[in-house]
């Protein structure tokens, strides 16, 4: 009795369909490569006294999506995803999922953004004539209250640009220059060239007694 229980327990394991990952290889090569079009463009706006930043995703026709922040979107006039509300310094990360075919549900891409620092005292008037600061940038991060913040921007001094005048009676040409190297050390070089004359001379005289 056992044993025919067995020969139909085999037998069953054989005739039974398998549930296996339909999602095969290609399937998921095919979504990843139209995951290399989506695209992402955040900018910045006032919202009250705060800044906050829209995020807008593109090219996700073919996908759903699930992000770890609290977050609604809305769908433009092309398809395109919008967020609003995003808060500077902020990362938020985005899980794409096929949403069609036998990829259905496996996710296929991921997106992480981190969103730039806002430094609310970038437009204070201690900042006039200093821009080059780098605490007076406008997404520099820092922990600074108002009064060290004002106290750094205090202490910093802008460098000044000096105005270098060209004075054209003291730009020296090349030739001005050589004659003044020549006249500051011919003797030194005076001397070689006579002894070099001098010797070819010497030389030009003994061949002409050895033609002879």
């Amino acid at each position: 009795m056992k044993k025919k229980i067995l020969l139909c327990s085999m037998f069953l394991l054989f005739i039974l369909p398998v549930k296996a990952d339909t999602c095969s290889v290609t399937d998921k090569m095919k979504f990843k490569k139209m995951a290399g079009f989506i695209e992402t463009t955040y900018y910045p706006y006032d919202e009250g006294n705060e800044v906050r930043f829209s995020l807008i995703i593109n090219n996700v026709d073919d996908f759903t999506y699930y992000t770890n922040k609290q977050l609604t979107a809305t769908t433009g006039e092309y398809g395109e995803l919008r967020f609003s509300g995003l808060i500077p310094g902020e990362s938020y990360t985005f899980y794409f999922y096929a949403n069609s075919g036998n990829c259905l549900g496996t996710e296929i891409y991921n997106k992480t953004i981190v969103l730039p620092n806002y430094n609310k005292f970038y437009n204070d008037p201690v900042c006039n004539g200093k821009d080059e600061f780098y605490l007076c940038n406008k997404w520099k991060e820092h922990n600074l209250s108002y009064d060290e913040f004002v106290k750094q921007v205090n202490e910093y001094k802008p460098v000044e640009k000096q105005n270098i005048e060209i004075n054209e009676e003291n730009v020296k040409s090349f030739w001005d220059i050589l004659i003044e190297i020549y006249l500051k050390y011919y003797f030194v070089i005076l001397i070689p060239i006579i002894i070099i004359l001098i010797s070819l001379i010497i030389y030009l005289r003994k061949k002409d007694d050895l033609l002879k």
